[in-house]
């Protein structure tokens, strides 16, 4: 599969229209990806693109997110950069799991790293590696 990438307004419609739009040309890529593989895929992709919406760029319009999608046999990588000051990983890392598995709010990288995501954050780039052969 070759890199793939979009750009578009911080808006959550857009989001998700992208979420879905970069699921389905990862799945035509990879015809061994399961229902929940895709699944998994896809939560990753709405959940980085709207932290990138709302907490990167603060839901303003004239700011954009870009996400580049890229993958290879064991795995794939997407990549989520927003216009926003960014945040270390330590930051999310303060938050207790249990704590954050009853708050609505505040846990999407910890669900990613559940759904077998590797998560690296730089400032306002935010990158997640998924390799098929990780057990959920």
């Amino acid at each position: 599969m070759r890199e793939y990438q979009v750009e578009f307004i911080s808006d959550f419609k857009e989001a998700d229209y992208y979420s879905v739009l970069l699921t389905t040309y990862i799945e035509k890529h990879y015809d061994h990806i399961t229902a929940e593989e895709s699944f998994n895929i896809n939560f990753a992709l709405r959940e980085l693109l709207n932290n990138a919406v709302e907490h990167g760029n603060h839901n303003d319009p004239e700011k954009k997110v870009r996400c580049i999608v890229s993958g290879s046999e064991n795995g794939i990588t997407i990549i989520v950069k927003d216009e926003g000051d960014g945040f270390t990983i330590r930051d999310v890392q303060r938050q207790q799991p249990e704590q954050a598995d009853l708050e609505i709010r505040k846990r999407g990288l910890w669900l990613l790293d559940k759904l077998g995501f590797t998560v690296e954050v730089e400032g306002n780039n935010v990158t997640a590696h998924y390799n098929w052969e990780v057990e959920k």
